[in-house]
């Protein structure tokens, strides 16, 4: 098999096997309601994530649960005072969207990556604009769109709210994060890079970020976001992260320009931005 014919099956497994994330997100259809809920402490309920340990959701205030019609499907970060960043297949198709912060309500609009494609989930980001101030208190998390930033080897920290078991697909709905190490970058502008050991992504960790660099199983500080988790082969234990750099990083940019907010690690003017860096 030539290495284009090897690539190419590479992508489609990957489709075939990331669509089981798309599939709560978009089999309501085109009249879905999105609600981003911030999360409430954990009880004695499973643990999510395949691998990891759970996490305090105190420490990470600005990442969210994701609900579709009632029905827990995403995870997504709040990235400034108006935005949101998650995989675009978990925002496709529906048409109206809130975060809701405890009796708060924040009514927001989703714009997916224009190259987008559902099948292979590549360019699966999308950003989320909401209509007001989101509390300056939360903390909002930081992008990290530097193309050097992510190589072989690098260490990623992946976060979500997803299943226990790649397999099972087994209880959904806590927080929980762990390391995996990069095997593979980006093959294509729009495609995805590839971890495998250690923690793997989960139905209902779509949309989570990556966090860049895992040491001991934590982020390191400054904690910056240099993914999205996208999509999962079960068999091989391999997550699929949406990079932040290239066509990506561009769309971000543009985004962000276009409704003149402010995006944590984007902007030297975002206000409010948890661990502050400068890129």
């Amino acid at each position: 098999m030539s290495n284009e014919s090897r690539r190419q099956r590479v992508i489609r497994l990957l489709g075939a096997a990331a669509l089981l994330l798309a599939i709560g997100s978009i089999s309501s259809g085109y009249a879905a309601e999105i609600v981003m809920k911030k999360a409430t402490p954990a009880g004695a309920g499973a643990p999510q994530i395949d691998g990891g340990t759970r996490q305090d959701v105190a420490t990470w205030p600005a990442t969210l649960k994701y609900f579709l019609s009632d029905n827990f499907a995403c995870t997504s970060t709040i990235v400034g005072e108006r935005a949101v960043i998650t995989a675009a297949h978990c925002v496709a198709g529906a048409t109206q969207a809130k975060v809701e912060l405890g009796a708060d309500i924040f009514p927001i609009d989703c714009t997916t990556h224009p190259l987008f494609v559902r099948e292979t989930l590549e360019a699966d980001i999308a950003l989320c604009y909401s209509s007001k101030d989101f509390p300056s208190t939360i903390g909002f998390e930081n992008l990290d769109l530097r193309s050097t930033r992510v190589r072989i080897d690098s260490n990623l920290y992946l976060l979500g709210f997803g299943c226990r078991n790649v397999n099972t697909l087994a209880a959904d709905g806590e927080l929980y994060g762990g390391s995996a190490r990069v095997y593979q970058l980006a093959t294509l502008p729009t495609g995805h890079v590839r971890t495998r050991g250690g923690v793997v992504i989960c139905p209902g960790d779509s949309g989570g970020s990556a966090y860049l660099l895992a040491v001991d199983d934590k982020p390191v500080n400054p904690r910056s976001i240099v993914g999205i988790n996208s999509g999962y082969i079960a068999v091989n234990r391999v997550s699929a992260i949406t990079g932040l750099t290239g066509v990506m990083a561009d769309f971000i940019r543009d985004w962000a320009d276009d409704r003149k907010a402010r995006i944590c690690g984007v902007h030297q003017d975002a206000r409010f931005c948890h661990d502050r860096f400068s890129p």
